[in-house]
């Protein structure tokens, strides 16, 4: 028996593929990017059928994003990955410095990205790339289903329908 995974015929004993789908977007790094961003994921996720994600993921985007232009002032990337039971997003920027995790008072309006990161992904973590750092960010399909089913019983509950397609937007499927 052979099987397929990505473009690579294998041989064994099982069949079995899967599909990834990636899609990335670069933005200058300006206070608007965010809402560049949120739109980019929810757009995508829609192609992809990946609705579940899609509050999470628009308010973690919108998050790493807003600290990314905030402290690094370079440009930015934004990668999606949805494959193997998980959404995997990745924002890029060319600065060698790791967020850190701060504790300010009730009254701050700063520093509470990370907790809230903590709070709505399953895993997060940064990594080198190059000269700088890429923040990512795991949701689980399972907890996008839990999120579907809750959504559907939501009538009252508006979406933004809003499709428009960037130019600067590069995505492929595996």
């Amino acid at each position: 028996m052979s099987f397929l995974v990505g473009n690579t015929a294998l041989r064994g004993r099982m069949q079995y593929s899967y599909r990834v789908n990636t899609a990335e977007v670069l933005l200058i790094g300006e206070p608007r990017d965010a809402m560049t961003a949120r739109r980019f994921v929810r757009d995508t996720l829609s192609g992809w059928g990946a609705t579940g994600h899609e509050d999470s993921a628009v308010l973690l985007v919108s998050e790493l994003v807003a600290n990314a232009c905030l402290h690094a002032k370079t440009e930015v990337t934004v990668r999606l990955r949805l494959g193997r039971g998980k959404l995997r997003i990745e924002v890029g920027d060319r600065s060698s410095r790791s967020p850190l995790i701060r504790n300010y008072g009730p009254q701050a309006t700063t520093g509470r990205g990370l907790a809230l990161i903590t709070a709505l992904a399953q895993r997060w973590g940064v990594q080198t790339v190059g000269t700088g750092k890429a923040v990512w960010v795991e949701l689980d399909d399972d907890d996008a289903r839990n999120h579907d089913d809750a959504r559907n019983h939501d009538d009252a509950r508006s979406h933004d329908g809003a499709g428009s397609t960037m130019a600067n937007v590069r995505g492929s499927a595996r």
